[in-house]
């Protein structure tokens, strides 16, 4: 038997990060140079 919900509790940070990005008009760029080199 799988374990559905762990499946479903599954977070996908680089969409999610993605999603709040372009609705805030930020571009890749942009948010990895106001991040600073500590993110790299």
């Amino acid at each position: 038997m799988i374990n559905t919900s762990a499946m479903e509790k599954k977070v996908h940070e680089g969409r999610n990060v993605r999603r709040f990005r372009e609705m805030l008009g930020i571009k890749q760029e942009t948010l990895a140079y106001e991040l600073g080199d500590d993110w790299n």
